[in-house]
């Protein structure tokens, strides 16, 4: 009986190990990605869907200076159609024509400026999908309106956060947002500048080699967790026996 109960202690300590092991592979090699600009350059396609809805009751809008003067980003948590265009890793849905009204209670934002919401994303893969639907969305808008990306200067800067224009607690901050997958605003800007200018688009080396290489191990370490609880649960005593002796 007590040979029989430490056989049984043993196979149970084999699948709780393999249980932990399967665990451990699956959340250590999370999709977690070092840098999300250098994510996005190491991937070759780089196509934008964009898909016009029409809002009934469109209003025209007089801009400041007859056109606009920049883009403001601001952070979604839902689509709503009171910014110019939604961006998520799908792609882009414009709810209204920048020259038509985002229906936005903030009215001096409305009269001067292009809005772009980016909706959440809960995993870093299709964060950076969404932060290069953006940049090139931004980047054509720039190009349309002949702005130049600029975050920095005082008298003409064309991109900000809604936060850099809104202080509001009732506004959803992006650079917290941003910062649940190590990026920053001004990260973003950098990217709208390196589609606005078309600057070459050079994989750095070896990361795609690296991604494989976790991959990889994540499979076998699964795997390997599997056996581990199968034979804990299929060999005979006999085999535990000799086994810890």
């Amino acid at each position: 009986m007590r040979e029989r109960r430490e056989n049984r202690r043993r196979s149970f300590s084999l699948i709780w190990l393999g249980l932990l092991v399967i665990v451990i592979f699956c959340g250590l090699f999370f999709p977690e990605i070092p840098n999300i600009n250098t994510y996005i350059n190491s991937n070759n396609e780089h196509h934008l869907l964009i898909t016009k809805v029409k809002i009934a009751g469109d209003a025209p809008i007089k801009y400041r200076y007859n056109h606009p003067e920049g883009v403001v980003i601001s952070q979604m948590i839902k689509r709503t159609d009171t910014v110019h265009a939604y961006v998520n890793k799908d792609g882009v849905i414009q709810m209204h024509l920048p020259s038509k009204s985002a229906t936005d209670s903030h009215s001096k934002i409305n009269t001067r400026y292009i809005q772009v919401g980016i909706g959440e994303e809960d995993n870093a893969p299709d964060f950076a999908k969404s932060m290069d639907n953006a940049a090139i969305y931004t980047a054509n808008l720039m190009h349309k309106y002949h702005l130049k990306p600029d975050a920095t200067s005082y008298n003409n800067r064309t991109l900000y956060s809604l936060n850099d224009l809104v202080h509001s607690k009732n506004s959803a901050n992006l650079d917290d947002y941003f910062g649940r997958f190590g990026y920053s605003s001004m990260q973003f800007y950098n990217l709208v500048s390196q589609y606005y200018y078309n600057k070459a688009i050079t994989p750095p080396f070896g990361l795609p080699i690296f991604e494989r290489l976790i991959m990889v191990l994540k499979i076998f370490g699964i795997i390997g967790g599997i056996v581990l609880i199968i034979i804990s649960i299929f060999l005979p005593s006999a085999f535990w026996k000799r086994w810890w002796q």
